[in-house]
């Protein structure tokens, strides 16, 4: 686990998550979303913070890579999933 997620935002189906990685990120952070419809990619990106439009999705799964000073990919977050359906109901969680 080489990526921590902080969920900073749920409104009109748009999620936005907040990145921090565990090291010293040599170039940008590539994040996707593996849903039960294959990868979503973030309408937006500002400040760590990676807005998705998550709509007709229950759960999904962040990939987060990046490469570090040393020039080694570093993958994983925490956490893994992320179940929509409780946001949904509690959008100030």
């Amino acid at each position: 686990m080489d990526h921590r997620l902080k969920v900073v935002g749920f409104q009109d189906d748009l999620l936005s998550i907040f990145v921090e990685p565990l090291y010293t990120p040599q170039s940008a952070i590539n994040v996707r979303l593996f849903t039960s419809n294959g990868y979503i990619y973030p309408s937006d990106v500002h400040d760590n913070v990676y807005t998705f439009a998550v709509k007709n999705f229950e759960w999904v799964i962040p990939q987060v890579e990046g490469i570090n000073s040393f020039n080694k990919r570093m993958t994983g977050c925490l956490p893994w999933i992320i179940h929509l359906d409780v946001y949904r109901r509690e959008p100030e969680l």
